[in-house]
């Protein structure tokens, strides 16, 4: 997804594309105004869910946006050939929850393709 964002988005001043750990980035706290993520986090146990959004929140600017994507809990289901090693986890998985538990305020549900769900949380100022 990085080559292609960077393909289609080169002409946009200020913006990075970094590969790397998600739950590591060696970002300065506060020094991001937006972070996307997509199709992440069913991939992940719950402890790393929390990891994972704790860095984020960490390494966003106060009043920056946290946009995540990511398949419907009950989606997993039709992923034919895949194993899904966290299905159980993510079936239980409450979007807007998630995303309060780890201190994103002012969260949007947005329904832009199905089968996912989209939410936009922002940290606080």
């Amino acid at each position: 997804m990085i080559v292609v964002g960077r393909r289609y988005h080169k002409d946009i001043p200020n913006l990075h594309w970094k590969h790397g750990l998600v739950e590591k980035t060696e970002l300065p706290d506060n020094s991001v105004d937006a972070l996307n993520m997509t199709y992440l986090l069913h991939e992940c146990p719950d402890e790393i869910k929390q990891i994972i959004l704790a860095e984020c929140w960490r390494i966003l600017s106060p009043g920056g946006r946290l946009v995540v994507t990511d398949t419907l809990p009950g989606d997993l289901h039709s992923y034919r050939g895949f194993f899904e090693p966290y299905k159980e986890q993510w079936l239980k998985v409450n979007p807007d929850k998630l995303l309060q538990e780890a201190g994103f305020v002012n969260i949007k549900a947005y329904q832009f393709a199905y089968p996912a769900w989209t939410r936009v949380g922002e940290k606080p100022n």
